[in-house]
């Protein structure tokens, strides 16, 4: 079929934030958290390994909209944003006679980091959120005051996280509402009702904050997948302090995991519910079908491997495998499943491909075009960063992944190599009983960094306002 020839598909792209593919029915998950989207894939492509270019939001949607390495878009820490009049996947889409709009709850999604550049409309529906999502509750406000005088205020922080948990527990039993994904949905339908302009075709790009931490899905999904020993009370009880929760004794320990793993499965659950309602609404509309529609996510999860717990610090398979669902009759083969590696930022070639719209891509670092299902490996092996403050021991790390086996370069030498196909969990640092494959794709490592020499992009600084960094700190991307 001649590309040139075929009406352009609208395109949405939907980024489930936080999203780590093991859990998905879809991929093989023992508990049925994705019907929807298992139905989804069924009537589209499943990408066994799609990883994505870092383990936290800011550099991996700087990709997505770039089509770069982080390396070489250079968005890697919360101060670092796009310069002004970049070529990003909107603009270019754009130019290519596309109406192009964004409803995000991810306050990185904003011109303060030049990441909306090319969007005609963009809906920070976080805004419209509960404040919990703008500041701090009082509760922490206090406590993180408090902390700064030592011992002596132990007994009062105390008493504060007590009322703070009994509230969570009575809460816990009419919350309703989410964190973004009803509202989301509301907008959207009435863009594409009464804003959307047909003669073009849409761009849509949508980023949803449900499973992101900290997990609280809505009833009944709060209790969907919770232990038989469930009660309100001991979920309450679990500390929203991350290294209370690993610290914790044996047993403690890991009933809060379960506890937080179960809350985790119960948002995706939720999210999918949501996600079901929209491509139900797209198919009423008779667009479902004229609509390349992607499903993926920015990063995923740790949910107690590696002593972890949330993102940002490693790039272990739980934070960097990702989801990748796409659905395109006129494209792509129903049922088809991809068992080769691709990388998120694959998604820009495989755009504009799709789209008819020709564009310079010296700038997009070798990623290819989807559209033609990879039938053989198109990559020797794919990449990720992590340059974040918080990184784990304040390293900068960069991953190489091959088929077999996964090589993690640090800054402080301690390198390490995981056989995946021996030890899938990435349990036992082999780079000492492995050393030619680690010499191998160290040598690898070297040679990417030096395809990529010369290629940096003349990042800005940010300039988020308080609101932003506010909202962020309360995700725990500030502090």
């Amino acid at each position: 079929m001649n590309n040139a020839n075929m009406k352009k598909p609208n395109i949405l792209l939907i980024v489930m934030d936080s999203a780590r593919a093991a859990n998905f029915s879809c991929y093989g998950y023992s508990r049925p958290t994705t019907p929807n989207l298992d139905k989804f894939a069924q009537e589209g492509v499943l990408f066994e390994q799609a990883i994505a270019e870092g383990c936290w939001s800011l550099p991996v949607h700087a990709s997505l909209f770039t089509g770069a390495y982080p390396l070489c878009h250079g968005i890697t820490t919360s101060k670092d944003a796009l310069p002004d009049d970049h070529p990003t996947l909107a603009r270019m889409l754009k130019d290519g006679g596309y109406s192009t709009c964004c409803f995000t709850n991810n306050a990185y999604v904003s011109n303060h980091y030049g990441l909306i550049q090319g969007f005609e409309m963009v809906d920070e529906v976080w805004r419209a959120m509960h404040k919990r999502g703008v500041e701090l509750p009082l509760g922490l406000r206090m406590i993180e005051q408090l902390e700064k005088l030592g011992r002596l205020a132990q007994p009062l922080i105390g008493a504060i996280k007590l009322v703070r948990r009994l509230k969570k527990m009575f809460r816990r039993k009419k919350r309703l509402t989410d964190s973004g994904a009803k509202l989301t949905n509301e907008r959207i339908q009435k863009w594409l009702n009464e804003e959307w302009d047909r003669r073009r075709p849409f761009f849509m790009f949508v980023n949803f904050m449900e499973v992101h931490e900290k997990y609280d899905p809505p009833h009944p999904f709060d209790r969907r997948f919770m232990p038989s020993w469930y009660s309100p009370r001991r979920v309450a009880s679990v500390s929203p302090n991350k290294s209370e929760v690993l610290s914790g004794k044996n047993k403690r320990r890991e009933e809060d995991l379960e506890i937080l793993r179960a809350l985790y499965d119960g948002e995706l659950n939720y999210l999918d519910h949501r996600l079901g309602e929209l491509l139900q609404f797209l198919k009423s509309k008779g667009l479902q079908d004229e609509t390349l529609i992607v499903v993926t996510a920015d990063h995923g999860e740790g949910l107690g491997e590696h002593d972890h717990l949330g993102h940002r610090r490693a790039l272990f398979e739980e934070l960097v495998h990702v989801p990748l669902l796409i659905r395109y009759p006129r494209q792509f083969p129903a049922g088809a499943r991809v068992p080769y590696q691709v990388q998120l930022a694959d998604l820009v070639p495989t755009f504009l491909d799709i789209a008819g719209v020709s564009v310079d891509k010296s700038r997009m670092n070798g990623f290819q075009s989807l559209r033609v299902l990879p039938q053989q490996e198109i990559r020797q092996f794919t990449v990720a960063e992590n340059t974040a403050i918080k990184s784990l021991d304040g390293v900068v790390a960069r991953m190489i992944r091959t088929r077999t086996h996964k090589y993690i370069w640090k800054s402080n030498d301690q390198h390490e190599l995981y056989d995946l196909l021996n030890d899938a969990g990435e349990t036992k640092n082999v780079i000492n009983e492995q050393p030619e494959i680690a010499r191998q794709m160290h040598a690898q490592f070297e040679e990417w960094q030096r395809a990529h020499d010369g290629q940096q992009t003349e990042k800005r600084e940010s300039d988020a306002d308080e609101v932003v960094e506010e909202r962020l700190r309360a995700l725990s991307y500030m502090s």
